[in-house]
């Protein structure tokens, strides 16, 4: 029996790498694209401030003044300005009345990890991106600092998924879940870009594996491990925050007979729940602090304002055509963009059955539903924003896909056999077009279907 499992274990092995092999060619173009793009320049620059002014940043730095652009042939320099107003902050403050206060609404989590890649890959070189194809060699190592953040967290967002799902069902599933991770064209996007979407994704993960790991072993100190990652992955996006409710709302799920019984203080007073939050609190209050006392509230706001305010003050363009989404824009882009998704939605309808691994189930229900309805009411609709609950969505689709390969062995009908292998091959080849044509068109976001 050990000798089995060991060898199932040594297949597993090979398996996952083969995947990362895979997930590495399509994400090798990231180091070889132009990076000289709005919201990469934006995090560049920060990155820059926080390497430059260390904590200081964060009194008056923490901004996008005092930053000058200089061109080169193939690439872009960003220089600390003794001016204040640049033609860069111009640009970024168009239309938000805030010229003379910008505070960037970017959270400081991600611009750290750039900080810290600079430190260690190219320290006291200057901060640059690419800002046009090179035919030169040695060109794109410049700016190797900054893409090699989003593409080690899209690796371990991948084996993460893997490991959840390995935690929470079997191995299996937590390969197929990582595959359909990997091939995810809305993954492929992030991960060539200088964004912090797979680094949210990656700590929102970390977050529901250590709570999970809290529960099972029962130790607090794996809640404040999870704490923690949540704060971290609120300081890369503040709907890093989904997260944490979603943990909150399984929370009540679990212990829905202390509702009945009318015990709620019971439930928001439980020793698990208040570490993990504390602890998401304490490394979250600090960013929120210099926020306050350096910005005011009117820039931590910003980021919410109205629909229709944004429309207003950018009536064409990127925003107005990601405002003007339909309402059911996640529920169908995602699993148009990769078919597999759809078998995810099926995993719901299980919910009306008893299973050994239902309370699982109910979980990443609650985790992809809460996320997707949050951010259908933003009214915001780019993909990217949602990937932090794909993993979710990935596992209720391997559990979709696994529960079908049982019910063809179970009734032996293997002439269906035909029919699944041509879907999965149809669904990757379709994924893969989709979301390597548009890395290569420096897309924000893939317009399929609309």
């Amino acid at each position: 029996m050990g000798a089995l499992a060991s060898k199932e274990t040594f297949f597993q092995g090979k398996a996952v790498a083969l995947l990362l092999l895979v997930a590495i060619a399509l994400r090798i173009p990231i180091f070889f694209l132009t990076h000289a793009n709005n919201d990469e320049i934006v995090y560049t620059n920060l990155a820059m401030k926080l390497d430059t002014y260390g904590l200081k940043t964060f009194t008056d730095q923490y901004n996008n003044f005092y930053v000058n652009l200089k061109y080169h042939d193939s690439t872009l320099e960003l220089i600390p300005s003794e001016e204040k107003i640049t033609s860069f902050s111009r640009a970024v403050s168009l239309g938000l009345g805030l010229e003379n206060e910008i505070l960037s609404h970017h959270p400081p989590g991600f611009s750290f990890f750039l900080a810290l890649s600079h430190q260690i890959l190219c320290k006291d070189k200057p901060y640059i991106l690419l800002s046009k194809k090179h035919p030169g060699p040695g060109i794109d190592s410049m700016q190797f600092y900054a893409t090699v953040v989003p593409f080690i967290f899209s690796l371990l967002l991948i084996v993460s998924t893997y490991l959840l799902g390995r935690m929470l069902f079997s191995a299996k599933i937590g390969l197929w879940a990582a595959f359909i991770i990997a091939l995810t064209p809305t993954d492929l996007l992030t991960a060539q870009k200088i964004w912090a979407d797979d680094m949210v994704a990656f700590f929102g993960l970390a977050t529901i594996m250590l709570y999970l790991l809290s529960l099972k072993k029962d130790q607090l100190i794996y809640a404040a491990l999870a704490g923690l990652s949540c704060g971290i992955a609120i300081l890369g996006k503040m709907s890093g925050g989904f997260i944490a409710l979603a943990i909150i709302l399984f929370h009540f799920y679990k212990n829905k007979e202390l509702i009945l019984t009318r015990k709620i203080y019971t439930i928001l007073l439980e020793r698990r729940m208040i570490v993990f939050l504390a602890f998401s609190l304490i490394c979250v209050l600090p960013w929120l602090v210099a926020l306050k006392n350096n910005f005011g509230l009117k820039t931590f706001f910003l980021q919410f304002e109205p629909v229709i305010r944004q429309a207003q003050q950018f009536p064409e363009g990127f925003i107005k055509t990601v405002h003007s989404r339909p309402l059911l824009t996640y529920l169908v882009t995602i699993p148009y963009q990769f078919p597999l998704y759809f078998l995810g939605y099926f995993s719901f309808i299980s919910l009306l059955a008893k299973g050994r691994n239902r309370e699982n189930v109910v979980f990443l229900c609650i985790w992809y539903g809460i996320t997707l309805i949050l951010l259908t009411l933003r009214q915001d609709k780019e993909e990217r924003y949602i990937l932090p609950a794909l993993p979710a969505l990935a596992l209720l689709s391997a559990i979709s896909l696994n529960n079908l390969k049982i019910t063809i062995e179970t009734q032996g009908r293997k002439y269906l056999w035909f029919g699944i292998y041509l879907f999965l091959f149809l669904s990757i080849y379709w994924a893969c077009r989709i979301g390597m044509l548009y890395v290569f068109e420096r897309a924000d976001i893939i317009p399929i279907p609309y």
